[in-house]
């Protein structure tokens, strides 16, 4: 508070030294302040300012306040400090890649003393009969046994090699797709696309099939083929012109994708914290 550095100080130099600012902004809240209590708090010298007894009362209460804000803030660091434990996560591979690991350095940084177990994988875990606290899935969740936090929604849609741009040409209506080898995800049998109102039922050709989004966007990158592929997993492979868009108007489906843990079970304090940390993470992404 600029009026107690005055009073503690006694000068509006000092007390623009201690609390970082200019005199000129020192005096001009001084002033507001007398103005706004509509007293006097200091009396002015040519050497020193002297508290009035207004003033004097006041710096009692600033005093006060001072004292149950540190108070306030050495509470708030222990509790900060106490919430301690393990939490387990599951989650798909090509997301958990791309997602877990800035979010747990995000969290960690502010709360150390809570420690991670990690699991990646493609197949859907019992999170009770498996001992997980908590999950990230993708696709409308149905469980009715489950929380289910909402973190974002993203675009299946189609993509192919820059390469095959420059050499065969791209798709310019649904109808070209059969042209051309399609890297397969089992999970996605059908590429339902949709503009608008318009819609085109596509079955891809499964020259290569593989359950694992990474290896298949791995693989694309390399290839003469097309792939079905959510959006956020090539975002960087398009800016960097390695992969493009076929038939940008089109989308396959939108899906979201969501941080589930069980109904029945009491969160955590840790687990409480790493959840809502994780959805206020994913709401400023």
């Amino acid at each position: 508070m600029i009026f107690h550095a005055v009073a503690s100080e006694g000068g509006i130099t000092a007390a623009a030294t201690v609390v970082g600012v200019s005199k000129s902004t020192v005096s001009t809240a001084l002033a507001r302040l007398e103005a706004m209590l509509g007293v006097k708090l200091v009396q002015r010298s040519t050497r020193r300012l002297r508290l009035t007894e207004a003033g004097q009362r006041l710096l009692v209460h600033c005093e006060r306040m001072r004292a149950e804000l540190n108070d306030a803030s050495l509470s708030m660091e222990s509790f900060q400090h106490s919430v301690s434990g393990k939490i387990t996560i599951t989650a798909p591979t090509a997301s958990g890649h791309m997602f877990l690991p800035d979010l747990l350095n995000a969290f960690r940084a502010q709360h150390r003393a809570i420690d991670f177990a990690v699991t990646l994988t493609d197949q859907e875990v019992d999170l009770i009969g498996g001992g997980v606290d908590v999950a990230f899935r993708t696709g409308i969740q149905r469980d009715s046994s489950l929380i289910v936090r909402p973190l974002m929604d993203f675009e299946i849609k189609i993509y192919a090699p820059a390469s095959l741009v420059r050499t065969t040409g791209l798709p310019t209506k649904p109808q070209d797709l059969a042209r051309f080898d399609c890297l397969h995800h089992p999970a996605i049998p059908h590429w339902q696309l949709a503009r608008g109102k318009e819609t085109y039922a596509f079955k891809p050709a499964q020259n290569v099939s593989a359950q694992n989004l990474t290896f298949l966007r791995r693989m694309l990158i390399g290839s003469r083929s097309l792939a079905a592929l959510p959006s956020y997993l090539v975002e960087e492979d398009i800016a960097a012109g390695r992969l493009v868009c076929v038939l940008p108007d089109w989308s396959i489906e939108t899906m979201p994708f969501a941080l589930v843990y069980p109904s029945k079970r009491q969160p955590s304090q840790a687990i409480t914290k790493f959840i809502e940390f994780t959805v206020e993470y994913f709401r400023q992404a």
